[in-house]
């Protein structure tokens, strides 16, 4: 219910389960090439030894991990049982909800409130994440059924508009219309709000106008439909909880209507 009250919560790469998650090929045959002719042309002085390289190219792979956050969604018209059980525990907590939105519509926030720094795409599944050519949106054919559409925010440029290293997130407190270089920074405004150590909210303005609908099981308690009911009350969402069969394969734009 986090969504409702606070936002978008990202959370950092690197600490989620699946390890994998950031890594991609980071030396392939082009970089072997990059390397082959910086050293044939002496532009490096000594010559740097392939396997030098490639342990250059993976600590650099790491340290892209710990800036780029990630904010997931299942991206299916259809009701899935799976992602009820695997997200939402519903063997074991049937207070459990889901939100719907429009992926245009979060396209269109997106714009109107990140100005630079973030991508939302289809996520790709690939046999090998070795040998994937992009870290952020690939992830192992085992997670194929979550079918995966995520928002990444790459948190460098927040380093550039800040006077302080980056120790850690709450310093994004410290970061709200900061000028730099004579202009607003564009992706430093007081929608951004620390969390706890592995990521932070994003509470985007007009997130009320654009939910369509929240989703809950059919036998789930009365009290939680109600609180879930009072927060769209009292956040000014013009949407109710509705209630759904979670093993039911009906469409989810025919529920919400």
């Amino acid at each position: 219910m986090s969504f409702l009250t606070e936002g978008l919560y990202f959370r950092k790469i690197s600490e989620f389960e699946d390890k994998t998650e950031g890594e991609f090929q980071h030396f392939g045959p082009l970089q072997e090439q990059i390397l082959k002719i910086m050293n044939d042309s002496g532009m490096l002085g000594a010559p740097v030894p392939k396997v030098k390289a490639k342990s250059l190219t993976e600590e650099l792979m790491n340290f892209d991990k710990g800036f780029n956050f990630i904010q997931s969604w299942h991206k299916s018209e259809i009701m899935s049982r799976k992602m009820w059980s695997e997200y939402s525990g519903i063997e074991n907590n049937i207070d459990g909800a889901i939100i719907v939105i429009s992926p245009f519509t979060m396209d269109i926030l997106l714009r109107k409130n990140l100005l630079t720094s973030w991508e939302f795409k289809v996520v790709d599944y690939v046999n090998d994440k070795s040998r994937a050519r992009n870290a952020f949106f690939t992830k192992h054919e085992d997670y194929r059924w979550e079918k995966e559409e995520r928002i990444c925010i790459d948190i460098k440029k927040l380093i550039f508009g800040n006077k302080n290293i980056l120790p850690e997130m709450a310093c994004l407190n410290s970061m709200r219309n900061y000028n730099f270089r004579g202009g607003n920074f564009p992706f430093v405004k007081d929608i951004f709000k620390y969390k706890d150590e592995n990521g932070f909210i994003v509470d985007i303005p007009d997130l009320n106008k654009s939910v369509e609908g929240v989703l809950v099981p059919n036998n789930c308690s009365s009290d939680f439909e109600s609180e879930i009911n009072d927060i769209l009350i009292s956040k000014k969402y013009n949407i109710k909880v509705k209630r759904v069969n979670v093993d039911s394969l009906e469409n989810i734009n025919n529920i919400i209507q």
